[in-house]
C-alpha cells in the first residue's frame, strides 16, 4: 500500500493451497501453518518485484499453467478455450495469471490485482568506491522507506539479471553469509519524535559491501562479489540489484501464530491470491490474478498498474477467444467484471492507539480486512466501492464462512493510504479492497497473522468460485451497469 503516514503502509500478497470450507477451529489453525510456512518459503526465496514474479511463475508451470506471447495473440495465432491455465509476463515486472472460465471474457471477469514491490533500495554499481576493506555503491530509495529504520543491519543483495535471454535470479549476503556482507552505514540524523528526519532526498544513499579478500580499486569491480554471484562486470553493472533485509521469515508469539519478516506488503496478498486461483476449478467466469510493480512508487511507468498494458492484454485474449476485440466489446466486459484490490491495511498498534480509530481497526488474528474507503484528506485519490457491489459481496463471504469486518485506514484525516483500486476503477469494474491487517507496514520487518492469511484465503477463493456478485438485488439497482 502506498500510505500517507509510515505507520500506515499497505497490501500484501499471501497464499492458500486450498478453497477452504467453513472448518471448526482446529482446523483452521492446521490449515493457516500450513500456509503460512509456504509463505514464508515464497518471500524468502522472492524479495525483490521480479524476483518474486520469477517465483510465481515457475510455481505456476509445474501446475499445468503455460506462459503465452501476447504477439501471437495479435497475430492471430492463438487459441484460448475454457479451463486454459495461462501466464502473460510484462518485462519481467508485472504479469496476468488466468483460469480460464466457462463464460467468454466478453462477459466480464473475476479479477484480484495486486501488487508485489515493497519499499527497498535499488542499487547502482557503475562507480563502486573503495571503502575500508569494502566499497561503497549508490543506493535510491522506492516507495515510502523510512531510511533510518535501515541503518547497522545486515541487508542481502537480491536481484535478476538476463543471460542469453533467459532470466536469472541472483542473490547473496544471506545467512550464512560467507564473509559477504551489505551494510547501510549510519551517516543520517537520528528522527527526533515525534516527526522522523529521512536525510537529503536530493542525494543517493551510501551502501557498503564488505567481501574477503581485497578491496576494489577506484571505480573497479569487486572480484569476490563477481565470484559470488557468478556473473561478469557487464553483468554486475547492469544487472538488477536491490540491498533487501538478510535472513528468512520467522514465527513468533503465542503457538508461533505470527509471521515477521520482509515486505509482507503486499506480498502477502499477492501469494494468497495466486494460491486460491492455483486450486481453482471449472470456474464460471474468467478468474484472473494481475500482479502489478511499483504500486508503492504511484503504479506508474510500462509495468505499474496505470500502463495500458493490461488492457491490452485483456483485448488480445478476447481475440484469441474470439469473443471481440475492439474498443467497446473490451468496455462492455469490463462492466460485467468484479474486481478486488489486494492489499494490507494498518493493523491497530497497542502502542500507538491514537492514530487508529478504534470501532473501525482490526487487530492481528481478527480476520480479513474489507477496506470500505481509502485515500485521504477527505478519500483523495482513493476509491470504494458501491452498496450494491459491497453488500453483494460482504454476503458471499458470509456464505463461505470468512471471519471478516469493514475498515478504515487509521483516523479521519490522521492516517489514510492509497491501493491500486482507484486505477483498475478506471476501467469500468467495481474494485473491492480486501486484504490483512499488518504492523510496522514499510518497516524492514513487518508482522502479520497466520489465521488472516487463512481468512483471506477462503475470502479470495469464495471471490472466485461466486455466481452471484451483480445479481439480486444488485440487478434492480441503479448502480448496476
Amino acid at each position: 500500500m502506498n500510505s500517507r503516514y509510515g505507520v500506515f503502509a499497505a497490501v500484501s500478497m499471501v497464499g492458500v493451497l486450498a478453497l477452504l470450507p467453513p472448518a471448526r477451529a482446529g482446523d483452521r489453525q492446521s490449515i493457516a501453518a500450513g500456509m503460512a510456512a509456504e509463505y514464508m518459503d515464497w518471500i524468502y526465496a522472492g524479495k525483490t518485484a521480479s524476483t518474486f514474479l520469477h517465483k510465481a511463475r515457475l510455481e505456476a508451470e509445474k501446475l499445468g499453467f503455460r506462459t503465452i506471447n501476447l504477439r501471437r495473440a495479435a497475430q492471430g495465432d492463438l487459441r484460448i478455450v475454457s479451463g486454459d491455465r495461462l501466464v502473460i509476463i510484462n518485462r519481467g515486472h508485472s504479469g496476468l495469471f488466468i483460469r480460464v472460465g466457462k463464460r467468454p471474457l466478453s462477459g466480464g471477469v473475476r479479477l484480484i490485482a495486486t501488487h508485489h514491490d515493497t519499499p527497498a533500495f535499488p542499487l547502482n554499481f557503475s562507480k563502486p568506491a573503495e571503502f575500508s576493506g569494502g566499497f561503497t555503491v549508490d543506493a535510491f530509495s522506492h516507495g515510502g522507506v523510512k531510511q533510518w529504520q535501515w541503518v547497522g543491519r545486515p541487508l542481502a543483495l537480491h536481484g535478476m539479471i538476463t543471460r542469453g535471454g533467459v532470466d536469472q535470479v541472483i542473490s547473496a549476503g544471506e545467512f550464512p553469509a560467507s564473509g559477504h556482507l551489505i551494510v547501510m552505514p549510519q551517516v543520517l540524523t537520528e528522527p527526533p519524535p515525534p516527526t522522523p528526519v529521512y536525510g537529503d532526498w536530493n542525494a543517493p544513499l551510501p551502501v557498503t559491501l564488505f567481501a574477503p579478500g581485497a578491496a576494489p580499486k577506484e571505480g573497479g569491480t569487486p572480484d569476490s562479489w563477481l565470484k559470488e554471484l557468478g556473473v561478469t562486470p557487464g553483468e554486475f553493472r547492469q544487472g538488477e540489484f536491490w540491498a533487501v533485509p538478510a535472513g528468512r521469515p520467522v514465527t513468533l508469539g503465542k503457538d508461533s501464530e505470527l509471521v515477521g519478516g520482509f515486505g509482507h506488503d503486499d506480498r502477502a496478498c499477492s501469494f494468497v491470491a495466486l494460491k486460491s486461483l492455483f486450486q481453482l476449478e471449472d470456474p464460471e467466469y474468467t478468474a484472473i490474478v494481475y500482479l502489478t510493480d511499483r504500486e508503492e512508487a504511484g503504479g506508474d511507468g510500462a509495468v505499474g498498474a496505470q500502463s495500458r498494458w493490461f488492457r491490452r492484454a485483456i483485448m488480445e485474449l478476447m481475440q484469441a477467444q474470439r469473443s471481440g476485440a475492439d474498443g467497446p466489446d473490451y468496455r462492455q466486459a469490463m462492466a460485467r467484471s468484479f474486481a478486488i484490490s489486494g492489499d494490507v491495511t494498518g493493523g491497530s498498534e497497542p502502542w500507538f492507539e491514537s492514530v487508529y480509530d478504534k470501532q473501525n481497526s482490526l487487530r492481528l488474528g481478527q480476520g480479513a480486512a474489507f477496506i470500505r474507503y481509502t485515500g485521504s484528506g477527505g478519500k483523495f485519490n482513493g476509491a470504494e466501492p458501491d452498496s450494491c457491489y459491497a453488500s453483494s459481496l460482504g454476503a458471499v463471504f458470509d456464505a463461505a464462512g470468512v471471519k471478516w469486518r469493514t475498515v478504515i485506514i487509521g483516523r479521519v484525516d490522521e492516517g489514510g493510504g492509497a491501493t491500486i483500486a482507484a486505477i483498475m476503477a478506471e476501467e469500468g469494474m467495481p474494485v473491492a479492497d480486501v486484504g490483512l491487517p499488518t504492523i510496522s507496514m514499510h518497516a524492514p520487518f513487518e508482522l502479520i497473522h497466520r489465521g488472516d492469511l487463512a481468512e483471506l484465503a477462503r475470502a479470495y477463493a469464495a471471490f472466485f468460485q461466486s455466481n452471484q456478485l451483480g445479481k439480486a438485488p444488485c440487478e434492480k439497482s441503479s448502480s448496476s451497469p
